[in-house]
């Protein structure tokens, strides 16, 4: 007698593959607990709280260029021929800049109006390893951002637009998936390891964003110039702020995957979507799969920037600012990209501009130059002043910023350094506009150290310019804040004060 099986009804299917998943999530925290896989020598890699590479700790600082490389017809070669000249060494990429609609190439065919997600364009994937190629021909790095949806309602409409054509909507693929909700979009069904729909050739959602995960691996995973993260500005529910628990299992699925496959880095956004706030950093700066915590602050507060930092600092991983303000939308937008990212490096946090697509070509023009320049400054300084020993605390925790006392001035002021070595101090106006900028009331500043002579120089951060050098200050000396040499009050001023001592040879 032939017994006829009984289908399993789509709940029963559910539960099977929830446990399925939950499986496999037990194999990877195996695996995480075992190493790493084995890398090259020579690959990027994370000690503490630094990207380290040939042994030696590295100041990663670039442009968030999301289609530098997907971008038709664009010769991405220019820029990084640029990026190398100026001296900076990092790039952002997106896998998929649905932004662009067809503008860019894309991980996936597309044919007759349609994306197939059974088939790669093989032609995007060339070109992205070409990219990387060609940007460790020139020392540059690449983080290499894996998901970037914004499946809540954004404006304009992410998931339903016609210009943008998004792959993972049915209505632009010939797959058969997937279905927006009632709503009108995919949130949070994006962030599911178990939403049931299948395609016409019967896979998953979790099956098509693992096959991604696996090919950038399988192209990217043993470069040694990349590193992942696993999606931008994750939720990106900018609306409704409170549900990122419900996502969260996501993200953290994708991390201890990629970390159990690659010996690169592995980044997470590591807030609720952007903002000045650490909501959501609680799940995961003590995952030991998770090398990376990016955030996107936006602040024009260097304070705020510094307080949040400091938290952020606690779970002793890298740190990274990895999207600024668009700094080519304006003088302004420039100017707290620079106070941003000052902040971030007295708190030991690596720093990115914004490249806007609007500019693709911007390296032909001499507004880039001048404004790209104060990005490559940081990093001279970060590298010259040997960041990997500095901090902002003594041994004992208290602040350094004690040791350079600010004096009958209207500036404000964070101190990052190695104590009784070098001090480097980043000041700017308590009030930002420049229309009630007093300059008379620039004021002093004074040395508060213990014993010693020291040398200082005073820089625009702007562009590095040296606008003053005094040597040989008695360790209680005052020094008056140079606003009268021509630097910009709104972007404040960068000062370095370094011990004389023949048992200092740094």
């Amino acid at each position: 007698m032939k017994i006829k099986r009984r289908k399993p009804n789509l709940r029963e299917s559910g539960v099977r593959y929830a446990l399925q998943v939950f499986c496999c999530m037990l194999l990877f925290q195996a695996l995480v607990a075992q190493g790493a896989p084995p890398g090259s020598d020579n690959g990027l890699t994370r000690e503490g709280r630094w990207f380290y590479q040939h042994g030696k700790p590295l100041w990663m600082a670039g442009l968030d260029f999301q289609s530098a490389a997907s971008r038709k017809h664009y010769d991405y070669r220019l820029l990084l021929d640029r990026l190398q000249e100026v001296g900076l060494n990092k790039v952002r990429l997106w896998a998929y800049t649905w932004f662009m609609g067809r503008k860019s190439l894309a991980p996936w065919k597309y044919s007759d109006g349609r994306y197939d997600l059974d088939e790669w364009d093989e032609s995007y994937w060339e070109r992205i390893r070409r990219f990387v190629r060609d940007a460790e021909a020139r020392k540059i790095f690449v983080e290499f951002t894996l998901f970037a949806p914004y499946p809540s309602r954004s404006t304009p409409p992410w998931w339903v637009n016609d210009e943008y054509q998004l792959a993972w909507n049915r209505a632009y693929n010939r797959n058969g998936a997937f279905t927006s909700n009632a709503e009108g979009h995919f949130y949070p069904k994006f962030y599911s390891l178990i939403h049931p729909e299948k395609s016409l050739s019967g896979r998953t959602l979790f099956g098509y964003q693992r096959a991604l995960v696996d090919k950038a691996l399988a192209e990217l995973g043993d470069c040694n110039n990349v590193f992942f993260e696993i999606a931008n500005e994750f939720p990106g529910d900018f609306e409704n702020r409170g549900q990122l628990s419900g996502s969260v299992h996501w993200a953290l699925y994708w991390a201890r995957y990629v970390k159990t496959r690659t010996a690169r880095p592995v980044a997470l956004h590591a807030h609720d979507s952007s903002g000045a706030h650490l909501r959501g950093l609680e799940n995961y700066n003590d995952r030991p799969f998770v090398d990376v915590l990016n955030f996107h602050f936006y602040s024009r507060k260097p304070r705020q920037v510094s307080q949040l930092l400091t938290t952020a600092g606690t779970s002793r991983k890298i740190l990274q600012l990895n999207e600024s303000h668009s700094y080519m939308d304006s003088e302004d937008n420039w100017h707290a990209a620079i106070r941003e990212s000052w902040s971030a490096f007295i708190e030991g946090a690596y720093y990115h501009y914004f490249h806007s697509d609007a500019y693709p070509d911007a390296m032909l023009n001499p507004v880039w130059q001048q404004r790209i320049e104060s990005l490559a400054f940081l990093r001279r300084i970060a590298e010259s002043q040997r960041f990997w020993e500095l901090s902002p605390h003594d041994p004992s925790g208290r602040p350094l910023r004690d040791s350079l006392v600010l004096e009958r001035t209207d500036m404000k002021h964070l101190v990052t350094g190695r104590e009784g070595s070098r001090y480097i101090a980043y000041l700017w106006p308590a009030r930002l506009r420049q229309d009630t900028w007093e300059s008379n009331r620039c004021g002093q500043i004074r040395l508060n150290l213990a014993g010693g002579h020291h040398d200082i120089e005073w820089y625009d951060p702007r562009d590095g310019t040296l606008l003053r050098r005094e040597s040989g200050l008695a360790a209680a000396a005052t020094s008056n804040i140079p606003c009268a040499e021509g630097a910009q009050p709104e972007t404040g001023y960068l000062l370095i004060v370094q011990r004389r001592d023949p048992t200092n040879h740094n």
